[in-house]
């Protein structure tokens, strides 16, 4: 990972395959690899 574990990382989700699916590593086998994960939709319609 190129982020440190007191690291705050935001993300944007579409909802599409490909951001959901880095919300969901983030959140499941790298929650314990940074300390806060904020998430920001994007609606692309």
């Amino acid at each position: 990972m190129r982020w440190a574990k007191t690291d705050h990382i935001a993300i944007a989700l579409s909802g599409g395959v490909d951001s959901s699916v880095l919300y969901h590593m983030l959140s499941t086998s790298y929650k314990d690899t940074y300390q806060s994960l904020t998430i920001f939709h994007v609606n692309h319609g």
